[in-house]
C-alpha cells in the first residue's frame, strides 16, 4: 500500500523505516551496529537472553508496550549476555531499545506468550 504521487510514495515500509530511526518516544541518535536479533527465545514465556554481537559496557535497555509507554529500564549492562525475567510483564508485544553512552545501537521487538 502506498500513498503519494507517482514521483513521491510512502508505503507501510517507509514507515517502519521511519519508526526504526527516530524511536519509540522521540527521536534518538542511532548507531545501529548490533544485529537485527538480540533475544532468544523470542516469543518467550518466562525469560529470555539478550545476546548482542558486541560486548556491552555500561549499556541501558528499555522496555515500552505496544503504545509507547515506557516499562522498564536496566541500566549497567556490561558483557556480552543479559537475561530479562518477564517477572510483572503480561503477553503481549514490546519494543526494547538499547543504548550505550545514549546512544541507540539497537531496537528490537519481544513477544511475551502465556
Amino acid at each position: 500500500m502506498f500513498v503519494g504521487s507517482q514521483n513521491n510514495q510512502y508505503g507501510l515500509n517507509n514507515y517502519i523505516e521511519y519508526n526504526h530511526y527516530c524511536g519509540i518516544a522521540g527521536i534518538y541518535e542511532t548507531n545501529l551496529s548490533v544485529k537485527k536479533t538480540l533475544f532468544f527465545p523470542n516469543p518467550f514465556s518466562s525469560k529470555t537472553d539478550l545476546n548482542p554481537n558486541i560486548a556491552l559496557e555500561n549499556a541501558t535497555l528499555t522496555l515500552y508496550n505496544s503504545l509507547g509507554n515506557q516499562l522498564k529500564q536496566f541500566e549497567n549492562i556490561s558483557g556480552q549476555t543479559f537475561t530479562l525475567f518477564r517477572n510483572t510483564l503480561t503477553s503481549g508485544l514490546y519494543f526494547a531499545i538499547l543504548s550505550e553512552d545514549n546512544i541507540v545501537i539497537a531496537i528490537d521487538k519481544l513477544t511475551i506468550s502465556k
